[in-house]
């Protein structure tokens, strides 16, 4: 897949496949200014993470902290996406929906425009 992204890429003069992770980040903040202004899905919320987790996973090196925040990140988006994706109610997952029931805010964080924030942020700093 990214040999193809890299061929499309390199049509365009003066384009390195830096910035294709940047073009990203700013995609991502504008989805979550113009499409998720009031809630979140689940599903959102799970595939960010992935967003997150592969950029982070393409570094040489990153903060320990940033590293443990994107796996816990994960983690959560995960059990999400679970209960997603059951329908049932499970034990192990009932407590998560619960969480995210009483505290919708906690989606909010999961959210197109905090990922490409802190993406953009580590590709700025």
């Amino acid at each position: 897949m990214s040999n193809i992204i890299q061929s499309v890429f390199y049509l365009i003069p003066g384009f390195r496949i830096e910035h294709f992770a940047l073009v990203s980040a700013i995609v991502l903040i504008l989805v979550g200014l113009f499409v998720e202004k009031h809630y979140v899905t689940r599903l959102t919320f799970f595939s960010n993470s992935v967003a997150l987790i592969s950029y982070f996973g393409i570094k040489d090196t990153i903060n320990i902290w940033v590293g443990l925040i994107a796996l816990v990140y994960f983690g959560l988006a995960f059990w999400s996406f679970l209960a997603y994706a059951t329908k049932e109610r499970i034990k192990k997952i009932k407590w998560f929906e619960d969480m995210i029931n009483e505290n919708p805010w906690l989606l909010k964080l999961g959210s197109s425009l905090v990922v490409g924030g802190v993406i953009l942020y580590d590709l700025l700093k």
